[in-house]
């Protein structure tokens, strides 16, 4: 897809610093033609697609994200450990440590 090869150009010549921050967003839809377009009540933009980011936190260059589609993409389980793997993992952060890793609540677990 033409977004994941703007995310590998984007990895290529952007390294992560030692702080990232992860938090999901919305983008607004209102086709009825997408069958995973959320509805969130408390949210500025009510309907729309939802996305998972990670990102650098001092430029806020965009190093990966995924798009919500319901539990069948997280295996049935969405937790947000499972959520912050997968990005650290899209990201090609996982071998480097002693990165910071900024959230929300949303992402609040003993085990993240």
């Amino acid at each position: 897809y033409m977004m994941n090869e703007l995310l590998n150009g984007m990895r290529k010549a952007w390294i992560a610093g030692g702080k990232i921050a992860t938090d999901e967003s919305m983008i607004k839809c209102c086709g009825r033609a997408i069958a995973f377009v959320q509805f969130m009540p408390a949210k500025p933009i009510k309907h729309g697609i939802k996305v998972f980011a990670i990102c650098c936190a001092f430029t806020a260059v965009l190093l990966g994200f995924e798009i919500y589609v319901g539990t069948d993409g997280y295996n049935g389980e969405n937790s947000a450990l499972q959520v912050v793997d997968h990005l650290i993992t899209k990201a090609r952060l996982v071998p480097c440590r002693g990165r910071v890793l900024y959230t929300d609540n949303w992402y609040t677990s003993i085990v993240l």
